[in-house]
């Protein structure tokens, strides 16, 4: 379940959606599946955000929807993006993806 910070950030995504974050927590930056996987740690931001584009296009692409925020080192959404659930035969670019920023 989601906590009030969540709500309060704007971070609820539509229905069944998985959520994913970016932020920088400790020196690093952290991937967290909200307990899907195990956090994950990355040295830059644009490497997590990378990661978590290409999760959520696979998760998409598998039929979940996905909905990722990105974070600054001040704790502030710079950004979001939903992954719209869809079963594709192709690549992976070509997954149902949405930009909301």
């Amino acid at each position: 379940m989601l906590g009030s910070e969540d709500a309060q950030a704007g971070l609820l995504a539509p229905g069944n959606d998985l959520r994913m974050s970016v932020r920088f927590e400790d020196g690093c930056w952290l991937l967290d599946t909200r307990s899907i996987f195990e956090t994950l740690a990355y040295p830059s931001g644009g490497a997590a955000e990378t990661a978590a584009r290409t999760m959520a296009a696979r998760f998409a692409r598998s039929g979940q929807g996905v909905h990722v925020s990105v974070e600054d080192r001040r704790h502030a959404v710079v950004g979001t993006r939903t992954y719209f659930p869809c079963h594709v035969s192709g690549s992976m670019e070509q997954a149902g993806e949405g930009d909301r920023t």
